[in-house]
């Protein structure tokens, strides 16, 4: 059997060779596909910046030499891209919904260029895009239809029987992927876990909430009873502010009281999402009930009175110093109505606080929706989730449904589902031999590092600052600075 490990960017290669590796030792014949500076924009070097190209191709060569790659036949992804090819140019593709339509060879190329743009900008919405921004879009719509045709004449030439890629959801990857399911090719999208692990799925995106709901259930029957137990810990561990399964974005909040119109109103707590990101997976994530969250928002405000309900609206703080129209049209809410309490990203007061003072809890899929369940709370969901399989959150099906749910005694969900998905985050995942990753450490294989000397992380984090500014985002977000001390460090 032929194996096709497809690592059209450097960045993510050090997990790719350990794949490689991998299969080697099970006998099958492995084809590596890696770039040597191709494209003028890709998914991690959205301006085909060549400062990042040498990071990128550093690291690659890094996790190379930590391999033993003699048995593999390395290709470059160049050969098979059509250099004589005048390019594209975006014409008639204004909006987001434009892309979002936008197929070229059967594959969803525009809503891929629209998830890489997004992992930068933190914008979705291309009619906001100032001219840089713009000319960065063009360069990412050019580059996304080369990929298309240089894996149609990559698979014609190699015809492998499994393709081995990273995520799948970006310009490089996403015309892999969709070829591979068109065409029934078996193909593994790995994906790194918060704690360092591998997530496997078999040809579709990681983000499929039927894939979660599958391996969520298929683990919890192979967990034994203590390890179901441990699952509580979850919650318990993750309300002191500890990172578990992700970075924690309550740590900083230690403000526990909040001062609103108590006298015999009932409080309606709305933990938002970041739109962007829902957006970045997938275009069934992109909208939910309403148009926006600002809409759904506004409705629930103009249909509950003011003097028998307050509103609060929690802004994720993962949103905290990003410019966004979402975000914009959320904090233009703010003092719009005499019961809407917003609550900005980067403000102290406990989220956890507002949950015990909840007596029904919104979400769009934020985690906070299984955790209310867990601690005795109604919970709504407006949005599509992950975890929405589960049953922890009531879904209305229209806005009528919803205000029923909000001013009805609705029965609590079972706990049982929170505490799936609690034992799913905390051990989900499987250990390589020579594979690990960490925030803070980066790639290392056989417990050697891949990052790349400081010249090179040094370019990168100045390519990661100009990015920031160009977005148009503070740059004094804290995850930013997390990486950017694990680029700078190695």
């Amino acid at each position: 059997m032929t194996v096709l490990i497809y690592s059209p960017d450097g960045m993510v290669s050090p997990i790719l060779y350990a794949a490689a590796k991998k299969y080697l030792k099970l006998g099958e014949k492995v084809v590596f596909v890696e770039c040597e500076t191709v494209f003028s924009g890709c998914s991690y070097n959205l301006t085909g910046s060549r400062s990042v190209c040498r990071y990128c191709i550093s690291k690659k060569n890094k996790a190379k030499n930590l391999i033993d790659v003699r048995d593999i036949d390395i290709i470059n992804i160049g050969d098979y891209v059509d250099h004589d090819d005048m390019g594209r140019d975006i014409v008639g593709l204004n909006t987001f919904n434009d892309f979002k339509a936008y197929r070229y060879k059967e594959t969803d190329l525009g809503y891929s260029v629209i998830s890489t743009a997004v992992n930068d900008f933190r914008e979705y919405e291309v009619s906001s895009y100032n001219r840089s921004q713009k000319k960065i879009l063009k360069k990412l719509f050019d580059s996304s239809h080369r990929y298309v045709d240089a894996v149609e004449r990559l698979m014609s030439s190699i015809q492998p029987s499994k393709v081995v890629l990273f995520n799948g959801r970006l310009i490089s990857t996403r015309p892999m992927l969709r070829f591979c399911q068109k065409n029934k090719i078996s193909c593994e999208v790995y994906e790194i876990t918060p704690n360092g692990k591998l997530n496997v799925f078999e040809s579709t995106l990681p983000h499929d909430d039927y894939q979660f709901y599958v391996k969520a259930m298929r683990f919890w029957e192979e967990s034994g009873i203590s390890q179901r137990e441990q699952a509580s810990g979850f919650f318990e561990r993750k309300r002191s502010g500890e990172a578990v399964g992700d970075y924690s974005y309550t740590a900083k909040q230690h403000q526990r009281d909040f001062v609103f119109d108590s006298c015999n109103k009932k409080n309606i707590v709305i933990f938002n999402s970041s739109p962007d990101e829902l957006i970045a997976i997938g275009d069934d994530y992109s909208t939910g009930m309403f148009d926006s969250q600002a809409a759904a928002v506004i409705f629930l405000c103009e249909s509950l009175r003011a003097n028998e309900y307050n509103i609060i609206l929690r802004l994720h703080p993962n949103l905290h110093g990003v410019n966004s129209i979402d975000v914009k049209s959320l904090l233009s809410l703010k003092g719009r109505y005499p019961h809407l309490f917003v609550m900005e990203p980067e403000n102290p007061v406990s989220s956890y606080y507002l949950l015990d003072k909840a007596d029904k809890v919104v979400t769009f899929g934020s985690t906070m929706g299984v955790e209310a369940t867990y601690w005795g709370k109604t919970s709504i969901l407006l949005n599509k989730a992950m975890w929405g399989r589960l049953n922890v959150a009531h879904v209305p099906n229209n806005p009528h449904e919803l205000l029923k749910l909000i001013v009805g005694d609705e029965r609590l969900c079972d706990k049982s589902g929170a505490l799936i998905f609690a034992n799913y985050i905390m051990k989900y995942g499987e250990s390589d031999d020579s594979f690990s990753w960490s925030i803070r450490s980066g790639s290392t294989i056989n417990g050697q590092s891949c990052e790349p000397g400081f010249f090179y992380r040094l370019m990168y984090g100045i390519y990661k600052v100009r990015m920031q500014a160009l977005s148009g985002n503070k740059i004094l977000v804290d995850k930013f600075f997390i990486k950017s001390k694990r680029i700078l460090k190695g």
